[in-house]
């Protein structure tokens, strides 16, 4: 079966492969008890995260064993990892589709002073 979902690399203790496939995502809703959409950027979400995006290929590791892998020193490397495998796992918009125009929506032309009032 071919992998389906994008990696991304990191380096914590050793080379380690970010993955955010259903079940990682499933996995931070249930341990931060918040929708995907909704989550905080509390250190306990940033550990639960990791940790989720880490268990694809160790299961056997612990939330504890994650929150010793970040530090000061790498917070900003996790954080830049964990946004680029979300970003990588997640469907870009399509481009070349038009906006949905609102009927009642004013573009902006006729706004402002008109002419009689300048």
């Amino acid at each position: 079966m071919p992998n389906l979902v994008p990696m991304v690399q990191i380096d914590l203790d050793k080379e380690r492969h970010l993955k955010f496939d259903l079940n990682a995502l499933c996995e931070i809703e249930i341990l931060t008890g918040q929708s995907f959409s909704d989550l905080d950027a509390s250190m306990q979400t940033i550990r639960i995260v990791l940790w989720a995006g880490l268990i694809h290929e160790d299961a056997d590791l612990t939330l504890q064993d994650v929150g010793k892998l970040i530090h000061g020193g790498n917070l900003a490397e996790v954080n830049r990892a964990v946004s680029e495998a979300f970003g990588a796992t997640m469907p870009d918009g399509d481009a070349d589709a038009e906006p949905a125009k609102n009927p009642n929506s004013s573009t902006g032309l006729d706004s402002g002073p008109s002419g009689a009032t300048i």
